[in-house]
């Protein structure tokens, strides 16, 4: 199939002038959040439309054609990488966000960027839930900007717009935490299924109950890809055994696309200079189309 074929998605030239777009999708450069060395995150966002590009627009799954959505690539949010600010992307955000009545897609950048994505949707005024896939909690006590403690501060500074109540985790695992986030957890009232949940019950009914949990005008699903397990992600910021496969999270994000409350999404922390022949990637792009797959139904 050439790149010039009708049939191949062509992600970033679909719609792109389109005023009334169903979906709008925006990158997020940034990866200052992370503290370790593993930095690259920045990357992921040109890196997913170069494979999106690459795909054919018809999904085998879900019968389904996805140049039936019109797509706007709204680009980049200009974001100095060293300097992360939140303000400026909670503003740029909500610049683009409140133009259009659609489902929205950013992708970063590692996960410090959701707080202040987040805290634009907040600006919308609605009751607003979470979804988070993540190996990792996210609600460290605040230190620096750094990739693990957004979940902390969205909780403690958002005018009421997130309640610990209308947040659910799903993936977590591993030897990550002490038993002071355990207690955390609890405390803020914050729902969770582990990866063993999930093998345990099926992604299926995991997602039934998030949104049975989720009492909300607007939901909004945070993807970190680090979710999935190292060998079939190994390039993220930081990568562990034991995580969900990629089959289980695309069945999530149709899932999801299905469901009218979910307009806001982001995937996170996919890292192009660690990944190997485009696994991550292939896993990131196609996560994102499947959550397309199920907006196109819904």
């Amino acid at each position: 199939m050439s790149f010039n074929d009708p049939r191949v998605l062509k992600f970033s030239e679909v719609n792109k002038n389109s005023e009334n777009p169903d979906i709008v999708i925006t990158g997020v450069p940034y990866d200052g959040g992370i503290i370790s060395h593993r930095r690259g995150a920045r990357y992921g966002p040109e890196r997913i439309r170069e494979i999106m590009n690459s795909y054919s627009s018809y999904c085998t799954d879900h019968n389904v054609d996805l140049n039936s959505l019109k797509i706007l690539d709204a680009g980049n949010i200009d974001v100095n990488f060293i300097d992360y600010n939140i303000e400026k992307i909670k503003d740029d955000y909500y610049n683009i966000i409140k133009k259009y009545n659609s489902r929205f897609i950013a992708m970063g950048g590692d996960h410090s960027i959701t707080e202040g994505l987040f805290k634009s949707v907040c600006k919308l005024n609605k009751k607003t839930g979470m979804i988070l896939f993540d190996a990792h909690h996210d609600i460290r006590d605040p230190w620096r900007v750094n990739s693990g403690s957004w979940g902390n501060n969205i909780l403690k500074d958002n005018g009421g717009c997130l309640d610990g109540r209308n947040f659910v985790q799903i993936g977590v695992h591993g030897f990550k935490y002490s038993k002071y986030y355990y207690n955390k957890i609890n405390d803020l009232k914050i729902s969770y299924f582990t990866a063993l949940n999930v093998l345990d019950y099926g992604i299926d009914a995991i997602i039934k109950k998030a949104l049975e949990i989720i009492d909300a005008d607007i939901i909004y699903l945070s993807l970190d890809i680090d979710v999935i397990d190292q060998a079939y992600a190994p390039g993220v910021s930081a990568a562990s055994p034991g995580g969900l496969t990629p089959r289980e999270i695309f069945k999530a994000m149709y899932l999801l696309g299905l469901n009218k409350k979910v307009r806001f999404m982001d995937l996170t922390e996919y890292s192009p200079p660690l990944d190997h022949d485009d696994i991550t990637g292939r896993v990131a792009a196609e996560a994102l189309l499947h959550f397309m797959c199920g907006a196109s139904k819904s």
